[in-house]
């Protein structure tokens, strides 16, 4: 028997530590390897409606060169000089089914306030490609910035007409080979047609079998089709893709490159507005807002609010406006320095750009918030 001595004790210290820190090692190498079914959401870039579409690299919230071309132009009514700022606000999404994110990537993000962990099947449904995805989201950017223009209109006191251009067809539908692409549909059985869902709507309306009478806007030209739905899962349906269009009084296009999603509407709106009216909306300060919106002027919820409040910090924003159905995310999570609004439609989000442009405190204070 040999009694232990100190160099042997030492020893043994020496190899435990050593089997430790390769365990640890190894544990570190296969936790950040393992792929996982979650998405990250992080700020993305922001553009100033009143301003230039500027470029930014690798959905990274940091601009890299201003552009040259207007993100708002505007045609056929006066235009007035505008200041501050009236950013529309993104969200980046990282990580997809074919390239996810690893144990170090999501925990790392679930403890960095200004990113959000997703299961996948809320952002990538298993019944939909990639290529859907990105065309839903694109369609949903363009009909967003349809209903903003339309709603900016409204507020200003025009009337504005709507019908519904026709996108594409479904083989072997009805309405394939009777209506055709670029089509505008402005009414179905003799009554004025306002939207896309007022189309559905009155396709259901009819039901399977029922013929469908509608008029048509083709190359100037009024002509009247007979389509009869058919049923399919449930419900009627006549085979076409289509989406609101307006007949607006003066004319706005809207540059903005690579951004899907319906979230910019209500700050589009708000950018039209200060664009032809003479009084300066802003007042020279920095306001950014997130928000769906419809030509009627309601603000509707959005994704990601938490994440577009940290873009709206880092475009350097004071003021920010929210839809007030997006107020239980907002609150304990507003950057530091920055001032929320709850709004519900376009009259309110003007209403609140405007008098936080005014400085009075007082009024201010009254303004709705998410408390």
């Amino acid at each position: 028997m040999h009694a232990r001595t100190p160099s042997d004790a030492r020893s043994r210290r020496r190899r435990r530590g050593i089997t430790l820190v390769t365990l640890a090692m190894l544990f570190t190498v296969v936790y950040t390897a393992i792929p996982v079914p979650f998405a990250i959401e992080h700020p993305g870039p922001w553009w100033n409606t009143l301003g230039n579409q500027t470029v930014f690299e690798e959905c990274s919230p940091e601009p890299t060169e201003e552009g040259t071309q207007p993100l708002i132009e505007i045609s056929g009514t006066t235009v007035y000089a505008t200041t501050g700022a009236l950013d529309l606000l993104t969200v980046c999404l990282e990580g997809t089914p074919e390239v996810r994110p690893n144990w170090f990537d999501v925990i790392t993000a679930y403890f960095t306030p200004s990113q959000s962990v997703i299961p996948f099947e809320y952002v990538y449904p298993k019944d939909e490609t990639q290529e859907e995805r990105d065309t839903a989201n694109a369609a949903d950017m363009v009909d967003s910035q349809a209903e903003a223009i339309a709603a900016a209109m409204t507020y200003l006191g025009y009337s504005v007409e709507a019908g519904v251009t026709v996108r594409e067809t479904s083989s072997g539908m009805p309405a394939d080979g009777v209506v055709l692409p670029g089509d505008v549909i402005v009414a179905v059985n003799s009554n004025p047609l306002t939207s896309i869902d007022k189309l559905i709507e009155a396709v259901q309306s009819a039901g399977a079998g029922t013929p469908v009478d509608l008029t048509l806007d083709r190359s100037g030209q009024a002509v009247v089709v007979t389509v009869t739905p058919v049923a399919k899962e449930g419900k009627a349906f006549i085979g076409l893709i289509g989406q609101t269009a307006y007949n607006y009084p003066f004319d706005v296009t809207i540059h903005l490159n690579d951004v899907g999603g319906p979230s910019a509407g209500m700050m589009f709106a708000l950018g039209i507005i200060d664009k032809v009216t003479p009084d300066d909306l802003t007042g020279g300060k920095k306001f950014a807002g997130t928000g769906t919106i419809d030509a009627a002027g309601t603000v509707g919820p959005i994704g990601g609010i938490r994440e577009k409040m940290y873009s709206a910090q880092a475009a350097g924003a004071e003021f920010f406006l929210a839809p007030v159905d997006d107020c239980a995310e907002v609150i304990g999570h507003i950057p530091a320095g920055l001032q929320v609004f709850a709004v519900t439609t376009l009259h309110e989000a003007v209403n609140a750009v405007t008098t936080a442009a005014s400085g009075k405190a007082e009024a201010i204070a009254q303004l709705p918030a998410c408390r």
